[in-house]
């Protein structure tokens, strides 16, 4: 019943529509990354969205199973992008990583957005750019 949201919003993240997913998140939307930290608020959450997108103006999700119970519903697959510094044909700032996704849904919009992957390699890539 919820997955269809779940799956727009996945392809508006994949399509880089920052505004647009504002359409399928509640007022008090808050957003969790992998390491717990949480963004709160539709509007902050989407200025969340498009410093991440200036940053990896590739990055994109990869769902390959989903999982719904109730109002939640979990997708398993991959995240991946390419740091937006990086110099062509540097593979050293691309990464795929594994990566889970869990939504809990009111109605026909999101309320809770989370993020599980180890994010290492990410945060190198980042690390290594911010000396350039």
């Amino acid at each position: 019943m919820h997955l269809h949201v779940f799956e727009q919003f996945i392809e508006l993240i994949n399509d880089h529509h920052a505004d647009e997913l504002g359409s399928f998140m509640t007022v008090d939307h808050i957003l969790i990354d992998a390491h717990g930290n949480k963004i709160t608020g539709k509007e902050n959450v989407i200025d969340g969205w498009k410093m991440y997108f200036a940053m990896f103006p590739d990055y994109w999700i990869e769902i390959n199973e989903r999982l719904e119970k109730d109002n939640i519903v979990f997708g398993f697959g991959t995240a991946s992008a390419t740091h937006a510094g990086h110099i062509a044909g540097d593979s050293n700032n691309f990464f795929k990583i594994p990566a889970a996704f869990r939504a809990i849904i009111e109605g026909e919009k999101i309320n809770v957005w989370q993020v599980y992957s180890d994010t290492k390699i990410p945060f190198e890539i980042i690390e290594r750019n911010k000396a350039k």
